[in-house]
Formats: C-alpha cells, structure tokens, sequence
C-alpha cells in the first residue's frame, strides 16, 4: 500500500510512513494535525524561496546595468558602422527589458526569469560581461524553481488536507 501523504509504499501493518512520518492507522483528528503543521512548515518553506527570487530580483537589475555598459561600449565604438550601432540600441533595449522584468519578477517568478534569461543569453556576445549576466540569471532561474516547487507541494498538502475535512 501507499502513504496518502507522500505515495511511498509502505507495509500493510506500518503504523506511520518510514518517509513522511504520517500516521496511516492513525484517526482522522491525528492525521488532519499532521498535514497541517506539514503545511505551516511547506508555506514558510515557500515564503523562505521568495526571499530568494527576491534576491534575484537584484541579481536581474545586476545584469541589466551589465547589459547596459555593453550596449554603451558598442554605441560609443560603432564609429558610424549601423551594425554595431543597431546591435548596441538592441542591447540598449534588453537592458530595460530586464530592469522592467526584475521590478515584476516576484509577481510571477518563473515566466519573467524564463524572459530574462532568454534577453540575457540573446545578449551575451561572447564577452566577459555577457557570460557574468548569463551565470547570474542561472541563479535567477533556479531560485524561480524552487519557489515554484515549494509552492506545488504546499498545494498539494492543502489538497490532501481539505480531502480530510
């Protein structure tokens, strides 16, 4: 049989799941306390992977200025060439992008730093910066990853705690 709580099976006569800790031959009132102080514990989990795309949100204003002294390099060394003129107003450009995309990225984490990262690696010309920025909305990205995840399981343990009720 399963654990209802984690889906690791378990034998027939086990009094709680070796995993989770749930109480399968407990009562209802035992098993409801358990999911939720596992819940209390998911959502500070998930308050505590905020902070961190919170932090990213720095992180992305970090890349945008990096992003934006590489546009002014090559606006300033275009010597009236139009490719390099064009190509320093577009990184010009997806330094905004991605000030704007920082500002917002904690209202929804994982779209806008998917975004950033996609500008970032657009922009990364083969330089010095552009790999720094690229490595840095790495971080940004695996910071929306967690969070997302700890979301899912809250949700999913309020789910199974709601089936109780």
């Amino acid at each position: 049989m399963k654990c209802t709580c984690c889906e690791y099976e378990v034998a027939q006569n086990t009094a709680s799941c070796p995993q989770c800790g749930y109480p399968i031959t407990g009562d209802t009132e035992t098993q409801r306390q358990f999911l939720y102080r596992k819940l209390v514990g998911m959502k500070t989990e998930a308050d505590d992977s905020l902070e961190l795309v919170g932090k990213a949100k720095y992180v992305m204003y970090i890349v945008a200025v990096l992003t934006a002294i590489s546009a002014l390099r090559l606006i300033l060394g275009a010597h009236g060439d139009l490719l390099w003129l064009s190509v320093g107003i577009v990184y010009a450009l997806i330094a905004g992008a991605l000030a704007f995309l920082g500002f917002r990225v904690e209202k929804n984490p994982m779209t806008n730093i998917i975004i950033g990262f996609v500008l970032t690696f657009l922009s990364i010309g083969g330089g010095l910066i552009g790999w720094i920025s690229l490595l840095a909305m790495i971080f940004c990205l695996y910071s929306a990853v967690v969070y997302q995840r700890k979301q899912k399981q809250a949700a999913a343990i309020q789910a199974k705690l709601e089936t109780l009720k």
